[in-house]
């Protein structure tokens, strides 16, 4: 089997504060709505979305509407192909909206003529406007309410990798490819005809592709961004990063299947 990986991740991560507190969780019991059955298939995808508060939610929700508009050669969305969603930090309040609030699997994401549907398109709106409201004085207030001064959860430890090597796989190039998606590596035109709307009139003003990227590398990793500029950087960025990288998503998926051993 081959296994895939897209990695949307906005680079910094979010470092956890003072100490960390452990808390048990019991297991569920039963199915969750969110939960849907993964079929059998050769190539497996998943989407990883890193931390990096506010700013990683951003970008991360607008990855995956780039990615929705991505058409592979079956018709079907690359959304549609995505198996496993997984995140950390910030970017857990992108993947738990998606994964409670997006249209149900019988909704199509693309129509026939290949544009993102109706549904989606609403869908990614509502997406939007709700990680961009400023959790961090939501959060803040509720912390002083009842004393929790430090915020313990956003202490973390990325331990995908290991947790495959715990279970003796070591994923090689053959079995598993990462595409990364970084919000810095977002190519921008020398005459900064594609800088957002609400970032013409900023100040210091953005008049050279160096002063952009900075301003996008810059963009602080708590659980808000204040600026609509910013909101648009990360918004335009994602988008960027998806197209720079199409035909290598593209090409994975499409690509056959190379099996191991004899063909049956």
């Amino acid at each position: 089997m081959r296994f895939g990986g897209v990695l949307v991740c906005a680079l910094l991560v979010l470092a956890g504060c003072a100490r960390v507190h452990v808390a048990q969780v019991p297991p569920l019991q039963g199915p969750v709505a969110c939960q849907a059955v993964v079929p059998e298939r050769d190539v497996l995808l998943g989407v990883s979305l890193s931390g990096g508060g506010s700013r990683a939610a951003l970008f991360g929700a607008a990855g995956l509407d780039a990615l929705a508009g991505l058409r592979t050669a079956s018709g079907a969305s690359v959304l549609e192909r995505v198996a496993y969603l997984s995140s950390v930090s910030g970017g857990s309040l992108a993947a738990a909206y998606y994964a409670l609030e997006k249209p149900g699997s019988d909704v199509p994401v693309l129509t026939p003529a290949g544009a993102v549907s109706d549904a989606y398109r609403a869908f990614f709106e509502r997406y939007r406007a709700v990680l961009s409201q400023d959790f961090e004085r939501q959060l803040l207030r509720r912390h002083l309410a009842s004393f929790r001064w430090f915020n313990s959860y956003l202490a973390y430890r990325t331990l995908f990798f290991r947790t495959l090597q715990s279970e003796g796989v070591i994923p090689g190039d053959d079995m598993f490819r990462v595409i990364p998606l970084r919000h810095i590596e977002a190519r921008w035109r020398d005459d900064l005809s594609d800088l957002p709307p609400a970032c013409h009139r900023v100040t210091p003003p953005l008049q050279s592709v160096v002063a952009v990227q900075e301003r996008v590398a810059e963009i602080p990793t708590r659980l808000r961004v204040a600026s609509e500029c910013d909101r648009q950087l990360l918004a335009t960025a994602a988008a960027k990063v998806v197209a720079q990288q199409r035909e290598s998503i593209l090409k994975f998926l499409d690509a056959p299947v190379e099996r191991a051993g004899p063909q049956p």
